[in-house]
């Protein structure tokens, strides 16, 4: 039997995530200039990845919100990188979703300084993007099996 996580490792990941997302929008929403490769341009984001679905606040929060939900109920059943993934899609979801909820937006700052119209992202976006990754490994790997 595969060790596994308790919900325990996923609150304090997630709460760790939160935090320094939530101190570095705080910071950077004011602060614009460029570090090797990236820069601080602060947009607020009432969408989606690439501002899509603006205006639909109510769809996106319920998406987020049943996310939430599907990685609560699978969390303690899958295996340890499953968990280390959903762990961080779970972070970077619920830090979004609070920014969306308490301020009607999300605060993306980060560019890539050598990417022409670079999308903007922010730190929970890292981690859902490296959550996905984690867990698209993990499905592959157990698919070879």
């Amino acid at each position: 039997m595969k060790k596994r996580f308790g919900y325990l490792f996923m609150f304090i990941l997630a709460g760790i995530i939160f935090l320094v997302d939530f101190i570095t929008k705080n910071y950077f929403v004011n602060v614009r200039g460029c570090f090797l490769f990236l820069c601080s341009q602060p947009i607020l984001n009432k969408g989606a990845a690439f501002g899509i679905l603006q205006g639909f606040d109510f769809l996106l929060i319920a998406i987020a919100l049943i996310v939430i939900v599907l990685i609560l109920y699978f969390y303690g059943s899958v295996s340890r990188p499953m968990q280390i993934a959903l762990a961080l899609i779970f972070a970077g979801t619920v830090a979004n979703t609070m920014n969306r909820v308490c301020l009607g937006f999300v605060i993306d700052f980060i560019k890539f300084s050598f990417i022409q119209n670079s999308a903007a992202f922010n730190l929970a976006d890292i981690s859902n993007i490296a959550g996905a990754i984690i867990l698209l490994i993990a499905l592959f790997k157990k698919k070879k099996r």
